[in-house]
């Protein structure tokens, strides 16, 4: 275990496997509707992916579930994005090549956010998303 000082102002224990460096796409809409992102960075990070069998519609589908722990409260929102690594692509949803779907084409340990939640045990923000 790490001791670390987080933002409740105490000292937490993280897993010394909290080792990963995270890049969060956060997905801004003006009032136009235009769609960009703010890149920002996250390091001693858990990042986890395991394969799942779903029911989607009427067919069963091999999913990668992505499970994300980054050691602080973070403003994370569902249809974020969130790649393993370093990342400095920019997302462009106006141009062909650099649309979001073309990053998660480009980084398989990549997906959108579709569940956020934080801990007050071990103070942290879980984020996963699955890719199909």
């Amino acid at each position: 275990m790490v001791l670390e000082l987080c933002m409740w102002g105490y000292m937490v224990d993280f897993p010394v496997w909290w080792d990963k460096t995270i890049t969060h796409y956060k997905r801004l809409e003006n009032a136009n509707g235009e769609i960009s992102y703010q890149i920002l960075e996250y390091s001693k990070c858990s990042f986890v992916s395991k394969t799942e069998q779903r029911i989607i519609g009427n067919d069963s589908k091999t999913v990668k579930v992505c499970i994300v722990r980054i050691p602080e409260k973070v403003n994370v929102k569902i249809n974020d994005i969130i790649v393993l690594g370093t990342v400095e692509d920019e997302i462009s949803e106006y141009e062909p090549g650099q649309r979001s779907s073309d990053l998660l084409v480009k980084y398989d340990d990549s997906f959108i956010v579709d569940y956020v939640g934080d801990n007050d045990l071990l103070p942290h923000t879980k984020v996963q998303g699955d890719r199909v």
